[in-house]
C-alpha cells in the first residue's frame, strides 16, 4: 500500500475494494471474538483491530470494534517502525503494550502482524484484546493507588515474538509468566494471531485478484476521501475558540487526594480544527492521567460521533492539530501511571469534545454521558488458582436536541463493546447477581432527558475470599446537563448492600477485602439533561412515572408535575408548581 495514489481509481473499483478492506478487518473481528478465552474478549467484545499501510497510515479500523482505542492504534505500529523497520521479513509477528508510546493502558497487549505479498511488505495488521489480567499488585491490574506504571502490571515494549512463523517460546513464557491468568492470556493471545492470520490470506486473496498497485490506491484514495469529508463538515461549522472545563473527581495517591481540570479550547478556522489542550492542569500523582495516544484517541472518538459520516482512517488524523503540553494530565509521559485513563481524563477529554461542538452549533449539543467504571475482583480459589473478574456496565447517555438519552448504553467510547452476559460471568466465577436494573430518578431532567443509570448487585459465592477495587469518575463532579437541563445521577459502589452495615465505597479504590455473602451493588451514572424540565410535556412525564423510571416524588420536584392520589395529573398544580420553579430560579426576572 504505496505512499501516493498513482492511477485514477473507477468509482465501482473503488467501492468493491473499499468494502473488502473493511470486510476483512470485520470478518478478523467475529473471529476473534469466536476464539477468544476470556469472557472481556468473548462476549465483551473489548478489542479493536485495523489495517495499515507498509509506513503506518491507518486504512481502516474494524466497524464494529472498540472505538475507544482507534487513535491509539498508528502509535502502536509505529513503535515497532522505529524498533525493527529494517529488520521485518515473512513470518515475524510483534507484540507491544507500551503505554506511552503506543497504547492505552498495559491490559490492552497489541499484536502488530506484517503482511507480505510476493515478498514484499504490503500492509500491517495490528489488533488486540483486553487481557484480564497483566500482573502487578492487583487483581485485573488497575491498581488505584499506582503512582507510576510499574505498580500496574507488566509493561511491554516492542519484541518479537515469532520469527520465520515460528513462536518465540522463551519471550511468551516471561510474558505469561508474570499474569495471574496464563493460560486465559495465551488463549487471548493465539485468537489475535489466528484473526490476523485470516486477515493475511484475505489480504493476499484481494492482491491477486486486483493486483496489489490496484489495492494500494485504493487505499490511499480512502484517506483522501474521509479528509475531504471531515474537512467539508468543518466548512459548516462557525469559525471561533469554543471553550469548556471538565473536572477529574480524585487524584487518589496525591496527598491531599485533590481535583484535577482538563481543558480544551476548540478553533475552527479557515476550515480547519485545532485542539488545544494545553491550559489542562498537571499529570496526576495516580492512574488517571491520559498519555498521548490516548488524548488522541478521546479527540477522535468525540469527532467521529459529532461527524458519524466520516470513515476512520489516516486522512481523518492528518486533518486535525491536536495541541499539548508533555508532563500534563493530557500528557503523562513515562513511567506515569496511566491505568485508569479511560475512566479518567479520557472521559473528560470526550466530554469536553462534545461540549465544544455543542457551543460551536446549538443543533450539536448534548447532555453529558455517564462515565466508565472499571470494576475488578479476584481471588484465589480452595484449590489454589487465581480468578480475576473484570466486569463494566452501561449507563445513561445525555439529551440532544433529537430527543431523550434512551435506555442504559454501553459507553460512547465502548460503542462496540458489548455487555458480558451475568450467566456467563456466573459459570466463569464466585458470584452469583441479584439483580440487573434500571435505576429510577437516576437520568437528568429537562425539556429531553438524560438516560437511567443501571444497577448491578452480586454476592461472592464459595470459601475462598478476595478483593474487589474500581477505578471511574462522576461520584464527585455530575454528569453534564445542558442547557437548562439538570445533571444525571452520581456514580457509586457500595460494599454489603441492603444490610445494616451498607457503605459507599466511591469509585475510586483497591483491595477492598470481599468474603463469601458480601454484597456488591455497582451504579453506573444517569445521562445529562437538555432543556428547561418544566418545559416537558406532561404526557411525557406520565409516561416515565408508569415506566417506573421517573417516581411520583420526583415529577413534582425535578418536573413540576403534580401527580393525585388517583395517579392522575393535577393541571392546575402543576401549573402552580411550574410557576414557582422558574420564578425561584437565580436568573428570574432577568433580561
Amino acid at each position: 500500500m504505496g505512499a501516493t495514489s498513482t492511477r485514477a481509481i473507477d468509482p465501482i473499483t473503488f467501492e468493491v475494494v473499499r468494502n473488502a478492506l473493511v470486510n476483512i478487518v470485520d470478518e478478523m473481528g467475529v473471529r476473534l471474538s469466536r476464539a477468544a478465552f476470556s469472557p472481556v474478549v468473548s462476549e465483551g467484545r473489548d478489542f479493536s483491530l485495523c489495517l495499515a499501510a507498509p509506513d503506518g497510515d491507518i486504512v481502516c479500523a474494524g466497524p464494529e470494534d472498540l472505538p475507544a482505542a482507534l487513535g491509539t492504534l498508528g502509535f502502536t505500529v509505529g513503535t515497532v517502525l522505529d524498533r525493527f523497520a529494517d529488520e521485518v521479513a515473512p513470518g515475524d509477528v510483534f507484540l507491544v503494550n507500551d503505554p506511552h508510546r503506543a497504547g492505552s493502558h498495559m491490559n490492552d497487549m497489541r499484536v502488530v502482524y506484517p503482511v507480505f505479498v510476493d515478498g514484499e511488505l504490503f500492509a500491517w495488521l495490528i489488533g488486540f484484546g483486553h487481557w484480564t489480567d497483566v500482573g502487578g499488585p492487583e487483581p485485573g491490574s488497575f491498581n488505584a493507588y499506582a503512582t507510576s506504571c510499574f505498580a500496574e502490571g507488566l509493561r511491554v515494549p516492542p519484541i518479537r515474538i515469532h520469527q520465520d512463523g515460528r513462536p518465540i517460546d522463551s519471550a511468551l513464557d516471561l510474558i505469561f509468566g508474570n499474569m495471574r491468568l496464563p493460560h486465559e492470556a495465551r488463549g487471548d493471545l493465539q485468537a489475535v494471531l489466528e484473526a490476523c492470520r485470516a486477515g493475511d490470506g484475505r489480504l493476499n486473496e484481494l492482491a491477486g485478484r486486483y493486483g496489489a498497485a490496484v489495492v494500494q490506491d485504493v487505499a490511499r484514495e480512502m484517506m483522501d476521501h474521509s479528509e475531504r469529508l471531515l474537512l467539508a463538515n468543518v466548512q459548516a461549522l462557525p469559525e471561533g475558540v469554543y471553550e469548556f472545563t471538565d473536572w477529574v473527581d480524585v487524584d487518589l495517591p496525591h496527598p491531599d487526594q485533590p481535583s484535577y481540570s482538563v481543558t480544551l479550547r476548540l478553533k475552527v478556522a479557515d476550515g480547519q480544527l485545532t485542539f488545544d489542550y494545553t491550559a489542562s492542569d498537571p499529570a496526576p500523582v495516580g492512574p488517571s492521567g491520559s498519555p498521548l495516544p490516548m488524548t488522541w484517541s478521546a479527540t477522535i472518538c468525540g469527532l467521529l460521533n459529532v461527524f458519524p459520516d466520516v470513515p476512520f482512517n489516516q486522512g481523518v488524523l492528518r486533518a486535525i492539530e491536536v495541541l499539548t503540553v508533555p508532563g500534563s494530565c493530557v500528557h503523562v509521559e513515562y513511567p506515569g501511571a496511566i491505568c485508569g485513563t479511560g475512566a479518567g481524563t479520557y472521559e473528560k477529554m470526550l466530554t469536553c469534545v462534545l461540549r465544544c461542538f455543542g457551543l460551536a452549533d446549538s443543533a450539536l449539543a448534548s447532555g453529558g454521558i455517564y462515565n466508565l467504571t472499571n470494576v475488578t475482583v479476584g481471588g484465589v480459589k480452595p484449590s489454589g488458582a487465581a480468578w480475576v473478574m473484570y466486569v463494566w456496565q452501561p449507563g445513561g447517555f445525555g439529551a440532544t436536541q433529537r430527543g431523550d438519552g434512551g435506555p442504559p448504553m454501553m459507553s460512547l467510547f465502548s460503542a462496540g463493546t458489548r455487555n458480558q452476559p451475568i450467566e456467563v460471568i456466573e459459570r466463569a466465577y464466585p458470584v452469583l447477581f441479584d439483580s440487573v436494573a434500571m435505576v429510577p430518578d437516576s437520568m437528568g431532567a429537562g425539556r429531553y432527558r438524560g438516560g437511567p443509570a443501571e444497577e448491578r448487585v452480586f454476592t461472592l459465592l464459595g470459601e475462598s475470599e478476595g478483593t474487589v477495587g474500581a477505578i471511574g469518575d462522576r461520584h464527585v463532579f455530575p454528569i453534564l446537563g445542558v442547557d437548562g437541563g439538570a445533571a444525571g445521577g452520581k456514580q457509586d459502589v457500595f460494599m454489603d448492600w441492603a444490610t445494616d452495615a451498607s457503605r459507599s465505597l466511591g469509585v475510586n479504590f483497591s483491595g477492598e477485602q470481599l468474603r463469601p455473602g458480601h454484597r456488591v451493588r455497582i451504579v453506573s451514572g444517569g445521562g445529562g439533561g437538555l432543556g428547561d424540565p418544566t418545559d416537558r410535556p406532561i404526557d411525557e412525564v406520565m409516561a416515565d412515572v408508569a415506566d417506573g423510571l421517573v417516581t411520583v416524588a420526583a415529577a413534582a420536584e425535578q418536573y413540576g408535575v403534580v401527580i393525585d392520589a388517583s395517579g392522575a395529573a393535577d393541571a392546575a398544580a402543576t401549573e402552580r408548581r411550574r410557576e414557582q420553579m422558574r420564578a425561584a430560579r437565580p436568573d428570574a426576572g432577568q433580561s
